[in-house]
C-alpha cells in the first residue's frame, strides 16, 4: 500500500464532525499515550485542543530535548538552477514567467561553495527548479560531488525523482532529503498545478516512497556485504583485544559499517512500533563521505547528545511536510 493509497482511506471521512465531538478527557489520554495513532494526532488538532497548549507545549518540549538535546544547527540554501517546466500560480519559478534563467556551472559551484565553507556552515541544502533537461539528477551528483569537499552534510530539496536517480545521488554523498507538499486535497492541488509535471499528484506523493525503497535497498546490501566479510575475516586481519569492537564486527568497523550492522540484527527482532521504531529506523544512518556509513540521526539521539553539532535543520522553516535522512 502506497501513501496514495493511505490518503484515499480517508476519502469521504467527516473531519469537522469528529474534530466537534473532541473532549477534554479525549486530550488527557492522548498526552498520556507513549505511543499516538493518527488519530491521536488529528484530535491534538481539534478546537477543544487549543485549551491545552502549554500541556502539549510541555510535551512537545520534553519530546523535542529527549531526542535533539539541546542543539542548533544552521545551513545555508544554494540554488543551482531556475529553469522549470511547472506552471504553480505560486512560484517564482513558474515557465510563463519572464525572467534570465540559468544554471551554475561546476566552478560556479565549487566557489560557491567555498565562500559558504568559509563562514563556518558545514550543512548545505541545495534547491532546484524541475528541469529533466537543464537540471538532471546527474547535474545534481555531480554538484554533490564537488561540494562534499566542503561540507559534511548535503541535503536536497528538489523536484521527485526515480529511483535509480535516487540511488545515484545517494551514491555521489547526499544524506538528506525534503520534499514539499502544498496540499493534500487533490482538486486543490490541482488549481495550484495547472501544467507541468508536478501537476501528477499521484507521483509527488509517492516520491518519498521511493525513495526510502532504494535508501533500504542500498543499506541491506552494505549489511551482506559486511556480514560476508566480517565471516571471511573474523578478526579484520588483527589479533589480540585490538581485534574486537563493541558489537564483535571487526571488519564492519574498519569500513564504517559498525552500525549499520547493528540495525540489521535488530531489524529481525520484531516489526517496527508505529510511530517510534521506524522513524527512528529512517533516520539513523546517511552516507558518509568517502562511501561508508556513520550514524547521523534527524533525530540526532545518540550523536547529538555527544557533538550537539551534527544535524540538518529544517530546511525553510515552514511548509515541509516530509523530510529523511537516508539510510546508506
Amino acid at each position: 500500500m502506497t501513501f496514495f493509497d493511505e490518503l484515499r482511506r480517508y476519502d469521504g471521512f467527516a473531519f469537522e464532525s469528529f474534530l466537534d465531538q473532541v473532549t477534554d478527557a479525549d486530550i488527557f489520554r492522548v498526552l498520556a499515550k507513549d505511543h499516538l495513532t493518527a488519530m491521536d494526532y488529528l484530535r491534538l488538532l481539534s478546537p477543544r485542543a487549543g485549551e491545552h497548549l502549554e500541556a502539549m507545549a510541555q510535551r512537545a518540549h520534553a519530546l523535542t530535548t529527549r531526542h535533539f538535546g539541546h542543539a542548533v544547527q544552521l545551513f545555508t540554501p544554494l540554488y543551482l538552477s531556475n529553469y522549470c517546466a511547472n506552471s504553480c500560480v505560486y512560484c517564482g519559478f513558474n515557465v510563463q514567467n519572464s525572467l534570465e534563467r540559468r544554471k551554475l556551472t561546476l566552478e560556479e559551484v565549487d566557489a560557491e561553495g567555498r565562500e559558504i565553507a568559509a563562514t563556518g556552515l558545514k550543512h548545505i541544502l541545495l534547491l532546484t527548479g524541475e528541469h529533466h533537461a537543464k537540471s538532471p539528477a546527474s547535474y545534481m551528483a555531480d554538484c554533490v560531488r564537488v561540494l562534499k569537499r566542503s561540507f559534511t552534510s548535503i541535503a536536497i530539496e528538489v523536484y521527485p525523482l526515480s529511483q535509480e536517480d535516487y540511488s545515484m545521488l545517494i551514491e555521489a554523498g547526499v544524506d538528506g532529503l525534503t520534499i514539499f507538499q502544498e496540499v493534500y486535497d487533490e482538486p486543490v492541488y490541482l488549481e495550484l498545478h495547472p501544467k507541468g509535471p508536478k501537476r501528477d499528484f499521484r507521483f509527488r506523493l509517492e516520491a518519498p516512497a521511493d525513495l526510502i525503497q532504494n535508501a533500504f535497498i542500498q543499506a541491506l546490501r552494505a549489511d551482506l556485504q559486511a556480514d560476508l566479510l566480517q565471516q571471511q575475516f573474523p578478526h579484520g586481519g588483527r589479533t589480540g583485544d585490538d581485534a574486537v569492537v563493541d558489537n564483535g564486527h571487526a571488519v564492519a568497523q574498519r569500513l564504517h559499517l559498525t552500525q549499520q550492522v547493528g540495525v540489521q540484527k535488530d531489524r529481525h527482532t520484531g516489526p517496527p512500533q508505529p510511530g517510534n521504531d521506524l522513524p527512528h529506523l529512517l533516520a539513523a544512518h546517511r552516507v558518509q563521505r568517502g562511501g561508508g556509513l556513520v550514524q547521523k540521526e534527524n533525530l540526532r539521539v545518540g550523536q547529538e547528545r555527544a557533538a550537539q553539532a551534527d544535524a540538518l535543520l529544517h530546511p525553510l522553516g515552514v511548509g515541509t511536510d516530509l523530510e529523511f535522512v537516508l539510510p546508506g
